[in-house]
């Protein structure tokens, strides 16, 4: 004969002790890895950089034949910025360097010069150099086809 209340507990399932501990292992996991990747995001690469300002560059030169209007892109070495007229704005951390050579008709006072594109797919042309602690790159803008490519400098101690 049995009784009821003598039958061993099933140890079937989790407490809620168990599944409150995983849960916190989890969010500490997961918490961890969040702080990582965006310190990791905080720091811009130089490859990336570089990326993002092709695309800047090519976005105004399709701007451009789209509006039929010029479109410049304006570099400022000094404060590290490169824009367009527009709303697009690039902040160049300032651990990096920016040289450009363009048009001497492109120089915008004693600081400051352009990238011009023309309506017609055309453009001024010219080379931003990107550089950082022994690496740099160069973005180069063709000034028949306004092609962007990105070039990495083998004399980067310049």
């Amino acid at each position: 004969m049995r009784m009821s209340g003598s039958e061993p507990k099933s140890a079937n399932g989790y407490t809620l002790t168990e599944l409150l501990v995983v849960l916190l292992i989890l969010s500490i996991a997961l918490g961890g890895s969040v702080m990582f990747s965006l310190g990791r995001a905080g720091k811009a690469s130089l490859p990336r950089l570089s990326s993002q300002v092709a695309s800047l560059i090519g976005s105004a030169s399709t701007r451009s034949v789209l509006t039929q209007r010029e479109v410049l892109v304006v570099i400022d070495p000094v404060t590290n910025e490169i824009s367009t007229i527009a709303e697009d704005l690039i902040s160049v951390p300032e651990r990096f360097s920016i040289e450009i050579i363009t048009a001497k008709s492109e120089l915008l006072g004693e600081r400051r010069a352009a990238i011009r594109f023309f309506p017609e797919g055309g453009s001024t042309g010219g080379s931003i150099r990107l550089s950082d602690a022994g690496n740099a790159v160069s973005i180069e803008v063709d000034w028949l086809t306004s092609r962007v490519s990105i070039v990495e400098d083998p004399d980067a101690s310049r």
